[in-house]
């Protein structure tokens, strides 16, 4: 049904809470893991993950309210509805073959490159899914969720699902079966109607300015084949108009133009959870789960397929593809599965190795729901068993198995012919089964009444006996021919098997050897002689019983081989003795063989069949101990077992099955058939744990640099990007991040996924090498070091890692008498050796002389080492400590002092030597004078003896009497 066109929004939308931060990944990376993974960031803020956008699409920017189109909206499901169609309305039957087909187009586009970018609008405290106390289930979160509905897409990449849609096409041709998720949003944005309840729920001018803030903000592409999802949380309600969600409809699409031009293309979600009666495509209480163990998210899916596929058809309502009700593609098919599903199986579709329970969509060409597209017409082959000859009078079978070869024919015919018309006496049709009509046309002749229209053309119109439509898929049919003719001779007869509609086929002229001369639409045809003998022959009647009703059986007779799936086969023979064999396969025929003897009479010989059965080994892996599992054979038994292994007898045949786990984390992907062709099977059921997305990002290593991603068990990964996605099922996992830098460490680390999508965080740092620093010079026992090192004993090296570099270096020891000099070492892709070269720290010892005349020669020595000099000082270098010094002998003069002690600490040392003349005669010395000079004991006695002198004369003037007498 559609709705009037919702209230048109004029002037710029905004958002008060700010703009939405953007993150891009290459699209092929997203795809390379199967689920994308969704970036949520915190305080209201959102994060798309998306790829550059597609060619010929445009990015809308500017205010809304251009022009809105036309919604279509998915009605809730009908009560009790589970395997009739219902008309959108929901409350009508619909009949696909007689009241809602075909879809008529009506000139406007398909999408040729379908992308979608999803938008999951949920504000803090809302969620897409409640808990559950199902065992069995996996616990849901609104990350699981998203995490399923992105899946959805990613597997429908490519499928026989998507592959229907290709029969609806534009002027630009099919639309494409390619499926791109162009990003994927969290928004957690407030509603502008709060909690949006019943009362006051949210409208659909309100998703639309969603829709169009997150295109202005992020230039998200736009067009018709860019679709957006929004998927609103649990509880929260929509209205379109006077039509609200779980009251009238479950979802809807629909569209609008910006105010730059340019279509956009969306979908309303509301939550199945939130009214599961009227959404969900069974009952909460017929299966508590769904087939990826998530109830709500994979009842959700099949209103997001009926909406996706709607979409791609019809992107703009209803301007594609629509049914003169006005029903669209998953309109005509809504609430419709090929089979009720069971609680043991509860998938009808298997994309990309994932399973989900979707309802089929209306295809033309089949002029039904279907769950795939139709192949195109495969050619039948068929073989043609006639009797060697016929007695006249007698009633010949001829027998025609026809088999669909090179592909699968949901239609078809095969037909007995005669190029002209034999003198029939009668003729019948024995229609080998029931599971395909047969429509019987027979020409006007001896004995027989009625006419067919070509009858009478010419003698060259071929007489159509029977013909066979409608088959299913390959399979063989069998059809049988019963003639009498009166007249000996010998007659032309031709079978031909075609895959082709319509009368137009028959309608053929044949040449001279019986060849077709129109319209060849894949078909097969082959002629024989038909031989009538005479008298002589009498019948012998082959009687079986035990057979189900429509199998072959067939006997050799006589060198002749004759089959027919009628319980009796006659053939005609002259008197003698006969050989026979019997078989049909997987039966065993008693007795199988044998000879008959005909004397003048007809015989008979009755065959008895029993059913040969052969064991069917079901052996599942991949399944933790003790789970059970269940196997049913479609139109056979239900089986189930904790154990490894079920063993079936079952006939030669075709089977399709299914199978479930009660461990809902495990799926089984692989083909859902067996078939036993004599002899024993053993069918491997290997199951497979669900599969989680892991997405690393590095970073560390220059912008553009390639470097690989080996996970243990997985492909390996590799890009120059930034990040790297993989799916895996839920355990632990080790992994290996190699650059193609060789400047760059490689990285090492593990991860764990458990139940749900994961991140890995791969930092690269640079490669490092050792650079080995030698001793030299110290004293045995002295620590030393490096600034780039830890301390080490003498003699010792130490070695450190470097990435590529240059390097400058300091060295000390404890020891500070000796110290190393600065230096410089350069690391380029190997290891490096350093020599430190120690030696003893000195300082200046200035000895200065004062006293001596210019150019005087004079000399010390110290600490074991002698210097003289004419000048006015001595200079050693001499390390910390206390050294003896002493001053060399100067001719004429005494050094004071002329000996002692340097003690040097740390700094420099001037000691001052004064020189004064000696008394010493030349080239002596006085004895007993301790070496002093002659010339200071003449002073010193001079010095006494006018001493003596003066006080004499004191004396005298002080004492007259002792004065000598005046003379």
């Amino acid at each position: 049904m559609h709705s009037a066109a919702p209230p048109v929004l004029r002037g710029p939308v905004r958002d008060p809470a700010g703009s939405v931060s953007l993150v891009l990944v290459g699209l092929s990376l997203l795809l390379a893991a199967s689920f994308l993974p969704t970036v949520t960031t915190p305080l209201g803020g959102n994060a798309l993950i998306a790829a550059a956008p597609p060619a010929g699409v445009g990015s809308a920017s500017g205010a809304l309210g251009v022009r809105s189109g036309s919604a279509h909206l998915f009605p809730i499901r009908p009560s009790g509805a589970s395997a009739a169609a219902v008309a959108p309305s929901g409350n009508q039957t619909c009949n696909p073959q007689t009241q809602c087909g075909p879809l008529l187009y009506n000139g406007g586009p398909v999408m040729h490159d379908p992308r979608v970018v999803l938008v999951f609008w949920q504000p803090n405290g809302t969620t897409y899914e409640n808990a559950t106390s199902d065992p069995y289930a996996i616990q849901p979160s609104s990350a699981n969720f998203r995490s399923i509905m992105r899946g959805f897409f990613v597997s429908a990449n490519g499928s026989y699902w998507i592959g229907i849609a290709q029969q609806y096409t534009d002027s630009l041709g099919p639309p494409g079966t390619s499926v791109s998720v162009w990003g994927s949003l969290v928004d957690s944005h407030a509603f502008p109607c709060g909690a949006c309840g019943n009362s006051t729920p949210l409208e659909d001018s309100q998703v639309q300015s969603e829709v169009q803030r997150l295109i202005t903000d992020n230039r998200t592409p736009t067009g018709t084949n860019v679709e957006y999802f929004v998927f609103l949380p649990l509880n929260v309600h929509e209205c379109l108009g006077s039509n609200c969600s779980f009251t009238s409809f479950c979802a809807y699409h629909s569209d609008f133009v910006d105010a730059a031009g340019a279509p956009v293309i969306y979908a309303v979600m509301p939550d199945v959870g939130t009214n599961f009666p009227a959404c969900a495509s069974f009952s909460d209480t017929a299966y508590p789960y769904g087939p990826n163990g998530d109830q709500v998210a994979d009842w959700e899916l099949n209103v997001v397929s009926h909406e996706f596929m709607e979409s791609i058809t019809d992107p703009e309502p209803s301007s594609g593809w629509v049914a003169a009700s006005g029903y669209e593609i998953g309109d005509i098919c809504a609430w419709v599965w090929t089979a009720p599903p069971s609680y043991q199986d509860f998938t009808d579709f298997v994309l990309d190795g994932h399973p989900y329970f979707l309802q089929p969509e209306w295809s033309n060409s089949a002029n039904n729901c279907q769950q795939e597209p139709l192949p195109s017409p495969a050619v039948p082959s068929f073989t043609v068993h006639l009797p060697s000859a016929v007695a006249i009078g007698r009633t010949a079978d001829v027998f025609v198995n026809a088999t669909v070869t090179g592909g699968t024919a949901d239609w078809g015919n095969v037909s007995v012919e005669f190029p002209s018309e034999p003198p029939l006496s009668s003729i019948s049709i024995v229609a080998a089964g029931t599971t395909f009509p047969v429509s019987t046309v027979v020409s006007t002749g001896q004995g027989v009444t009625g006419c067919y229209s070509l009858c009478a053309a010419s003698a060259s119109a071929p007489m159509v006996v029977a013909e066979a439509t409608g088959w299913p898929a390959t399979r063989e049919y069998s059809l049988e021919v019963a003639l009498s003719l009166p007249t000996v001779g010998s007659f032309p007869l031709y079978v031909k098997a075609v895959a082709a509609s319509g009368p137009s086929e028959f309608a053929t002229n044949w040449g001279p050897t019986g060849t077709n001369l129109t319209d060849g639409l894949h078909e097969n045809v082959s002629s024989y002689r038909f031989d009538v003998v005479g008298s002589g022959y009498y019948p012998v009647d082959f009687n079986e019983s035990g057979l189900s009703s429509d199998t072959l059986w067939s006997l050799g007779w006589n060198g002749q081989n004759y089959s027919t799936t009628a319980a009796n086969l006659t053939v005609d023979a002259k008197n003698g003795t006969y050989p026979y064999a019997v078989a049909s396969a997987g039966w065993t025929a008693s007795p199988p063989n044998g000879t008959l003897t005909v004397q003048g009479a007809g015989i008979a010989q009755s065959i008895s069949f029993t059913r040969v059965l052969y064991p069917v080994t079901v052996t599942e892996t991949g399944l933790p101990n003790g789970t059970r599992w269940w196997f049913n054979v479609t139109g056979g038994g239900s089986f189930s077992t904790v154990g490894s292994s079920i063993v079936l007898s079952e006939p030669n045949g075709s089977y399709a099955f299914q199978t479930k786990s009660a461990n809902a984390t495990y799926v089984f992907t692989s083909a859902a058939s067996f078939t036993v062709n004599g002899g024993a099977l053993d069918l491997p059921l290997p199951f497979h744990p669900f599969e989680y997305s892991v997405k690393a990002t590095a970073s560390g290593a220059p912008s553009g640099t390639e470097w690989w991603w080996n996970v243990s068990g997985a492909p390996s990964l590799h890009t120059n990007g930034t990040s790297l996605a993989l799916s895996v099922p839920s355990g632990t996992y080790s992994y290996l991040a190699h650059s193609v830098d060789a400047a760059l460490r490689d990285v090492t680390g593990a991860f764990r996924v458990q139940g749900a999508p994961a991140a890995v965080t791969i930092s690269f740092v640079p490669e490092t090498f050792p650079v080995t620093f030698d001793e030299i010079g110290l004293p045995t026992g002295s620590m030393w070091w490096t600034n780039l090192s830890s301390a080490r004993p003498t003699g010792a090296s130490t070695t450190v890692s470097l990435p590529n570099g240059s390097y400058s270096f300091s060295a000390g020891s404890a020891n500070s008498s000796f110290a190393a000099p600065p230096g410089r070492c350069v690391v380029s892709g190997g290891p490096e050796t350093v020599s430190i070269d120690f030696s003893l720290v000195t300082f200046s010892v200035v000895i200065d002389e004062r006293g001596l005349p210019s150019g005087t020669n004079w000399s010390v020595t110290l600490g074991g080492g002698s210097e003289s000099s004419t000048s006015g000082s001595l200079t050693f270098q001499e390390p910390n400590g206390s050294d003896g010094f002493a001053v060399g002998k100067v001719p004429g003069y005494v050094a004071s002092p002329s000996s002692g002690r340097a003690n040097v600490s740390g700094g420099p040392v001037e000691i001052t030597v004064v020189f004064a003349r000696s008394t010493t005669p030349a080239g002596g010395e006085w004895l007993g004078l301790g070496g002093y000079s002659l010339d200071l004991f003449l002073v010193l006695g001079a010095v006494v003896l006018a001493a003596g002198v003066i006080a004499l004369a004191r004396r005298q003037r002080r004492d007259p009497a002792s004065r000598p007498p005046v003379r």
